[in-house]
């Protein structure tokens, strides 16, 4: 249920060295591309690069926001609220099989059934 992050990061990488590589490209044969006039084609080449990198980043980053908002509502909140939950169950409700009628009678026999239960 996790973005792949995996391949995002492969994915940064490669358009990062696509870039460089355009850039290094451009650097290299200066003189000629000035030479022939393809100063506009070169420039259309590197901000072609340029922008499906930050596009890439600035979905990367979106996703992992939003997994990462999801990931701390589901792990601290939810969890920790079912938690509560569960824990306030002999307080407002009476457990079958218990006649105990006072908190701490109902506490201890949730705790002796549901918790203990693993040790026998």
């Amino acid at each position: 249920m996790t973005p792949p992050f995996g391949q995002y990061t492969a994915l940064s990488a490669s358009l990062a060295g696509s870039l460089r590589h355009s850039h290094s490209r451009l650097a290299e044969f200066a003189e000629e591309i000035a030479f022939l006039g393809g100063e506009d084609m070169e420039k259309m080449l590197v901000e072609r690069e340029y922008a499906g990198l930050v596009e890439h980043e600035n979905t990367v980053l979106t996703r992992r926001w939003w997994f990462g908002c999801v990931e701390e509502g589901i792990i601290k909140w939810l969890w920790g609220s079912f938690g509560l939950v569960v824990c306030a169950i002999p307080v407002f409700f009476k457990l079958p099989g218990i006649s105990s009628v006072d908190l701490g009678g109902r506490t201890e026999s949730l705790y002796s059934h549901v918790y203990c239960s693993d040790r026998d």
